[in-house]
């Protein structure tokens, strides 16, 4: 079984979980829409070269990453630059496949990125987790628009043992600033990885923002394995959809996989809840 916990420590999930989080002064209470989604591809993982390999228990190996120039390129200035997950090996079977888990802020309308709303064209706004990016036109963020980028935060990177710290400050802008850290953490007794977010504002104004962490899972047997089991913290819907079926514990998987598939459940959830694990019955693990 491979246990993955996202947990946030705002002082101020795989495209699996995401947390969506407003947060509206530094010390704020919050509450988190989940959307979960299960995406199984059957594809051959393309890795690029890590920074850092974190050795879990139980045969679990995890790569981390800073963001490589090239998903710029792709996406735009839309993820975060502190460092993904491109790799998980449980028991030398992959478990993700293309971009791995990475974590976007300021996705959804109407709020988009900090200070979007008041801008003008020509005007910067702040994408949290990226730095100073300029409004090119006078519509409504959209995450797939190539933005300019006129300053990118600065970010360091710190590791020890089974972790691997990044650290990002924004200080440029002459509202919004914050100090934001993510860290990438394996238990070394047991196969399992978390991932911890702190956000502080430090600016002139309160932030409001969504959180979540899109992710390209692969298991890559499941095109004739019909074993696996999710299993979030908390409760879903029952759901039908593509490959896969849901009650209230767990989402399976219900018939062969032959083409790329999701299901997706969105709701009100606590953030110390988003976490899921993931189990073979066959294989016992």
């Amino acid at each position: 079984m491979v246990d993955l916990n996202l947990q946030r420590l705002f002082n101020s999930s795989i495209r699996m979980m995401h947390c969506y989080t407003r947060i509206s002064t530094l010390h704020s209470k919050f509450a988190c829409l989940f959307t979960l989604s299960l995406t199984a591809l059957v594809l051959t993982m393309i890795n690029l070269s890590p920074a850092f390999t974190l050795q879990g228990g139980q045969g679990l190996r995890v790569n981390v990453q800073a963001l490589p120039d090239s998903l710029e390129k792709i996406y735009g200035p839309r993820f975060e630059n502190l460092g993904h997950v491109s790799s998980i090996l449980f028991q030398e079977m992959e478990l993700l496949s293309n971009e791995g888990l990475i974590d976007e802020m300021g996705i959804k309308q109407p709020l988009g990125p900090s200070g979007f709303e008041n801008a003008k064209k020509g005007e910067t706004f702040v994408k949290i987790g990226v730095g100073e990016l300029v409004k090119q036109e006078e519509i409504g963020y959209r995450f797939q628009t190539h933005y300019l980028v006129a300053n990118y935060a600065s970010v360091d990177t710190d590791s020890s043992g089974q972790e691997v710290r990044f650290s990002m400050e924004e200080k440029n802008h002459p509202q919004y600033a914050y100090r934001y850290t993510k860290i990438y953490r394996v238990d070394s007794n047991n196969p399992e990885l978390t991932i911890d977010y702190h956000l502080e504002n430090v600016g002139k104004l309160p932030i409001v923002t969504e959180q979540y962490n899109h992710n390209w899972f692969s298991f890559l047997s499941a095109a004739e394995n019909l074993n696996y089991r999710i299993e979030p913290a908390f409760t879903i819907s029952s759901k039908k959809n593509m490959s896969f079926e849901s009650d209230s514990n767990a989402i399976l998987v219900s018939s062969r996989i032959k083409k790329p598939s999701f299901v997706d459940f969105t709701q009100i959830q606590n953030s110390q809840r988003n976490s899921l694990m993931l189990s073979n019955a066959e294989k016992g693990n």
